[in-house]
Order: C-alpha cells, then structure tokens, then sequence
C-alpha cells in the first residue's frame, strides 16, 4: 500500500513537470533510506557537510543539511527498535557531555544569555550528530565507507573553492562555505584523511592520491590575500585588478 501511494504521487508530479518527477523521485529514494537503511541516511548528511552554504535551502537557520540530520535521527529511530544491537556509548561520549554542561553552565552565568543560546544549540546539535554516528556506524567496513564518501565530497568542494579563486571571483577561497577561515579547517582536517585512505585502501589508491593536490592547494588558497593579475578582456584593454 505505501509504494502504491508513492507511485500515484510520483505519477501525478510527472504529469506537470519532469523537473519535479526528478525531484519527488529523488525524494522517494531519500524516504526509502530513511525507513530502511539508516547508514545511507548518514551517507547523505555527511556528503552534503561540505557543503552547508549551498545548501542554505529554505533558509540558513533550516537548511537540507539540518533536515538531513532530522531525517537521520527519524531513520534512526525507526530502525532502533527493530535491531538487537544496544545503544553504544563510546568513552568519548562522557567529554561531549562534559563540554555541553560546561557550556550551559556557561550560559547560565551569562551576562546576556540570549546571544549564547544560538550557541548552544549548535553545541547540542553536534552532539546529537555524535551519539547517532556512534550508534549508525558500528564496524571498520562503515567507518571506511564514511569517510570515502566524505573525503570525496571535501576534494569536491575543494575544487569548488579553487575555481571560484582562481577565477577572481573571490580574494581568498572560501568554497561553497563561502568563510574561508571555516573551510580552511574543514580542509586542512580532511588532508591526513586522504593520505591515510591512501595508504589504507591500496585498491583505490590513485582516487585518494588525486585527492591530496586540490585539497593542499584549496587551504593555501584560503590563506591567500593577493591580487590576480589583470587579464586583457576581449577589446585589448586591461581589466581592473580587484
């Protein structure tokens, strides 16, 4: 019954658009994970990190990355029942409690508590975000994927980021975070990731060997502060350096 419902609806969204039957099909797939397979659930919100200020869609403060999360944290849900596995608290579980009551008891002895409380809730969302890695992640072989699909998605961005810099575009790259101070530790954090999947996973070794450039050469360019040279445009005049 449920996959008949879906079909009629996808149905009847081709019938006015092939743009949106591309879009509620993909929006089938993404429920099929999220009742299904919490792991790919979380392929998807990883692979979309990088990329968080594209993704400000509808709005920077509920953007895909976030309802990504929420979808997580239903497939999670949804999925915990069924399984005989019990919940996983990993040691490091007890520093992300003890960073989070350090910052609400932070907040609470705040002069002005209202300008933390954004804060804060960034800080219970990451830890969120921990507990359910923990728990959706439970073997080497996941570890592994996650962090292919991860590293794949940073040289991306990366990419992304150089284009926009070498183009003039931007004076420093700052990828599709668009803070080059954030998306130089995004990548810098991501460089030893490459190598080590370089060394680890021989039988993809060019993939993460070509991933290592892009990436060094993105982060020095997030510390860039020089002008691009000034290119002739099409009349032989020179342009203006930004």
């Amino acid at each position: 019954m449920p996959a008949a419902i879906l079909a009629t609806l996808v149905a009847y969204v081709s019938s006015l658009s092939p743009l949106a039957a591309i879009a509620a099909l993909a929006a089938v797939l993404v429920l099929i994970l999220v009742f299904t397979y919490p792991f790919g659930t979380l392929l998807l919100l990883i692979a979309a990190l990088p990329w968080e200020g594209m993704l400000a869609y509808p709005s920077e403060t509920v953007s895909v990355v976030k309802l990504a999360g929420l979808l997580l944290l239903v497939s999670f849900l949804i999925s915990f029942p069924r399984s005989d596995k019990p919940l996983y608290l990993p040691p490091t579980s007890l520093s992300v409690a003890a960073f989070l009551l350090f910052v609400a008891i932070s907040l609470i002895f705040s002069p002005e508590p209202s300008d933390g409380v954004g804060k804060m809730v960034s800080y219970a969302l990451f830890a969120g975000f921990f507990f359910l890695l923990t728990q959706v992640i439970d073997d080497r072989g996941r570890l592994l994927t996650a962090l292919r699909v991860l590293t794949i998605s940073v040289t991306a961005a990366a990419t992304w980021g150089l284009v926009q810099f070498l183009s003039g575009d931007a004076d420093r790259a700052g990828g599709p975070i668009s803070n080059p101070v954030d998306f130089g530790y995004l990548l810098a954090a991501f460089l030893p990731v490459a190598v080590y999947l370089m060394l680890e996973d021989r039988r993809r070794r060019w993939l993460w060997l070509a991933c290592i450039p892009p990436i060094v050469a993105a982060t020095l360019a997030t510390l860039a502060m020089v002008r691009r040279p000034p290119w002739p445009d099409l009349h032989g005049t020179v342009s203006k350096t930004k």
